[in-house]
């Protein structure tokens, strides 16, 4: 699986849940798309995506994030957050510091996620379900999750344009009728969660359009 862990100082200000999520998202994309993706990293990476592309959030903070953040993968900062994702890993494979680090449930400000500001291409954006009740741990990988299918789907000439651009990604709460057109359209790729955590299975938790 891939552990995307977020920086927790006590001396850092909290940043807002679109923050954090934004910067969950970047820094999956990040990661994929480090060269050493397709060198070093190959082999761990395909198979973790021919498996399953589970990710796990954690939070980390002085001497333990700096050990995280010593080990292979890609940061990502926006604004006040701050998150690594590590090059993904057998459950029991993984490092004291990945096992000594605690779940992400910190609750933010989502004030900022009803914003109904658009982001303007090459940056994307994500649409989180209304009805999709989550902790920020869970909603990270769920973001995690659509980001990835989204480089995946996205014509070329429109996936460079957004590496250029550094993978920019904003985060918003869908209201219900922007939700229900989103469902509909051909254009849409939609995270279907398998239900081991949180919520049920079946439920679609994040949304972006390749248009």
């Amino acid at each position: 699986m891939l552990y995307l862990v977020a920086r927790r100082e006590r001396s850092r200000p909290d940043p807002t849940l679109s923050e954090l999520l934004s910067a969950a998202a970047t820094a999956t994309l990040a990661l994929l798309s480090d060269e050493r993706a397709r060198g070093e990293w190959e082999a761990q990476i395909t198979q973790w995506e021919r498996v399953s592309f589970r990710k796990v959030s954690l939070k980390a903070r002085a001497s333990r994030w700096e050990q995280i953040t010593m080990l292979p993968g890609a940061t990502a900062t926006v604004g006040a957050a701050e998150v690594y994702a590590v090059v993904p890993m057998l459950r029991s494979q993984r490092p004291a510091p990945l096992i000594k680090a605690q779940a992400m449930d910190d609750a933010l400000d989502d004030g900022d996620l009803a914003s109904p500001e658009i982001a303007v291409a090459p940056t994307r954006t994500l649409w989180l379900s209304p009805p999709a009740a989550m902790t920020s741990g869970k909603a990270m990988a769920q973001v995690g999750h659509c980001a990835q299918m989204l480089r995946q789907r996205l014509p070329g000439a429109a996936q460079s344009a957004w590496a250029q651009a550094g993978f920019g990604v904003s985060v918003r709460r869908a209201s219900t009728g922007r939700w229900e057109r989103l469902l509909v359209r051909d254009d849409t790729l939609t995270v279907r969660d398998a239900g081991l955590t949180e919520i049920a299975p079946g439920t679609f938790t994040v949304a972006a359009t390749i248009r």
